[in-house]
């Protein structure tokens, strides 16, 4: 606005300035009166700029009306005059109602008057950028003058809306904007036939699946050649759970008899319980029309990876194992599906000891192996198994150790076990053999190989705290407290503390025990020794009464 000087106000104001400065006392807390009192202004005034302009301000100011501060704008710029400084204000205020960045406030201000020399964008990449700072924030909706600037600029514009479009779409499915840019579109282009299946995708993306499906049947009464879009149709009856629609679909559907169209279907039907069987029918007969072993395999362990239905994962599986049962890959995927999702024991043993066959330097499944053992019952089968690996990793002795120890084989337990510590002397594998070893009871055993650790490694807390809970365990708490005490040295830890504490209160309470006891011991043989005196005493004295008598 234009420099002015301060006003005083009087108490029945007559001049434009007087009734000005009244507005601008009440702008920010009666936006009725500074309205009125703009109002005023405006007709004492031919050039009405400033009132309007003002009154735009209070709108936006006070309740933020979108809808007034354009009319209001809209009647300022009529006075604007050719002066650019006018030109920048009205076009911030612009920014606020449209949600202008600053390079497109100074562009609208260069469309009003060439001679404005700012910093505007002028080309397609600087519409693009800017669109993509909205997209950003999640506000492209609001971008309209800087989307028709730059379908303006644009080489191919049905391919740009479509594109503008869809992003609107996923920020506001309610938006006109999105039908508006998808007629255009279609109105661009004189073969309708690929703008119909964008616009399809478009709103399948956005699960908005009746329109997309809409599209999509306007797609196929222009050609039924394609089957991408047969497809498509087949998932949008899917997710609108029309599943029998669907599968009568693909069973009239002229299908060429090719892999990929089988695979395909398969993998749409296979995500749905309901059509789950009609699934699976069509992935085993594309891995039929597979020609050779290697097309199988590679198709079934694509299949395997991507497929997300739980229950079509292990059918694919077994059947892949059967084609080829000592891929690596395949294997892997067998036992991460059982470590995932339920399985008999057997199936699970057989999946797992596969993938540690091919590969026993993988530690992944010698865990879940042992365990399916357990369950079934089968601990000197995994005995076997194990004991019969060529060249296995590390955790493989740790786990036929446990297995041997639940076998009550202790001392080749300790054998494997010690095996382990040859190869990895580290504070971990320490921790996990004393901790087996106190789990499975074998107090004794734990000692001894927490002492030949503490050989080689004094700095292993694990060794001191399950030495000490194993003499606990044997009934030698005296023992356990100062090794309690070193383990704490080590590390501090609250548990730790905890045991200390609580057995030195039960050695105290162990030794008050002992005193009382012996106590008892010295009063009662006093008492048995005074009896012993006065008895003999009572002898000597019969044996002199009947010497004398």
């Amino acid at each position: 606005m234009d420099q002015e000087e301060p006003v005083v106000i009087p108490e029945q104001p007559k001049t434009y300035e007087e009734w000005i400065a009244i507005g601008k006392q009440n702008a920010q807390r009666n936006l009725g009166v500074a309205i009125e009192s703009y109002e005023q202004a405006s007709q004492l005034a031919e050039d009405k700029y400033e009132s309007y302009f003002l009154i735009a301000q209070a709108y936006r100011i006070n309740i933020g009306n979108v809808h007034m501060v354009r009319q209001f704008l809209a009647k300022a710029l009529q006075f604007v005059n050719g002066r650019i400084d006018r030109y920048i204000k009205i076009a911030n205020e612009y920014g606020w109602v449209y949600h202008w960045r600053p390079k497109e406030i100074h562009g609208w201000v260069k469309e009003l008057d060439p001679n404005y020399d700012h910093d505007v964008p002028n080309k397609y990449d600087d519409y693009e950028i800017i669109l993509m700072e909205y997209e950003d924030e999640v506000r492209l909706q609001y971008a309209t003058r800087s989307i028709e600037k730059f379908i303006e600029l644009s080489q191919d514009k049905v391919s740009d809306l479509i594109k503008i479009a869809s992003k609107i779409l996923k920020e506001n499915k309610d938006s006109e904007l999105v039908d508006q840019y998808f007629f255009r579109a279609l109105q661009l282009q004189e073969d309708k036939f690929d703008v119909l299946i964008k616009i399809g995708d478009a709103y399948y993306s956005s699960k908005l699946y009746e329109k997309s499906l809409q599209y999509y049947n306007d797609a196929r009464s222009l050609r039924t050649d394609i089957f991408q879009l047969h497809l498509n149709i087949i998932r949008v009856k899917l997710e609108l759970q029309q599943y029998q629609e669907a599968l009568d679909y693909s069973i009239n559907l002229q299908k060429p008899e090719e892999k990929k169209v089988y695979i395909e279907l398969g993998l749409i039907f296979g995500d749905y319980d309901q059509t789950f069987d009609q699934g699976q029918q069509y992935i085993l007969k594309g891995v039929d029309l597979s020609q050779y072993k290697w097309e199988k395999q590679e198709t079934l362990q694509y299949l395997i990876k991507y497929c997300s239905g739980t229950r079509i994962n292990k059918a694919l599986i077994q059947q892949a194992i059967k084609i080829d049962g000592n891929d690596s890959k395949l294997a892997n995927a067998y036992a991460d599906h059982m470590k995932n999702w339920d399985g008999t024991l057997e199936e699970k043993i057989d999946a797992f000891s596969r993938a540690i066959q091919i590969n026993p330097q993988s530690e992944d499944y010698y865990h879940y192996l042992r365990e399916a053992y357990i369950k079934l019952d089968k601990i000197q089968e995994g005995i076997d198994f194990l004991k019969g690996l060529n060249n296995p990793a590390i955790q493989s002795h740790f786990e036929l150790g446990r297995l041997l120890l639940k076998n009550n084989q202790v001392e080749e337990a300790i054998k494997y076990l010690n095996l382990v510590i040859g190869l990895d002397k580290g504070e971990n594998s320490q921790c996990k053999i004393v901790s087996m070893l106190h789990d499975h009871k074998y107090y004794a055993e734990c000692i001894q190989i927490c002492d030949e650790f503490q050989q080689f490694d004094q700095k292993c807390q694990s060794t001191y705290f399950y030495k000490a809970q194993s003499l606990v365990c044997l009934g030698k708490q005296e023992e356990a407290y100062p090794i309690f005490q070193k383990a704490q040295e080590i590390s501090y830890s609250r548990e730790v503390q905890e045991l200390i504490e609580a057995l030195k209160e039960r050695i105290n309470q162990m030794n008050r025990t002992m005193i009382i006891y012996q106590q008892y011991i010295m009063r009662t043989i006093i008492n048995r020794l005074w009896f012993l005196c006065h008895f003999v005493h009572s002898l000597f004295l019969i044996y002199v009464y009947s010497f004398f008598a």
